[in-house]
């Protein structure tokens, strides 16, 4: 459920209860917002991405000529 506030003053004083519901009532990493299927891999970079697409690539062409 999505709140709406009037003010800045509600939203922080509701910030520590909205935290403690995102980590599931247990300190610790707060869980994605987003989840990714598996599978999916996530990258910091670009180049990253543009680096394990190029390998995916060379794989498949490997096993194309086997």
């Amino acid at each position: 459920m999505i709140k709406k506030y009037r003010t800045l003053e509600e939203a922080t004083a509701d910030l520590p209860a909205f935290l403690l519901r995102l980590r599931g009532r247990r300190p610790g990493a707060i869980r994605p917002l987003i989840r990714y299927p598996r599978g999916i891999k996530k990258f910091r970079t670009l180049e990253e991405a543009q680096w394990d697409r190029e390998q995916r690539l060379l794989e498949q062409e490997d096993a194309v000529e086997d």
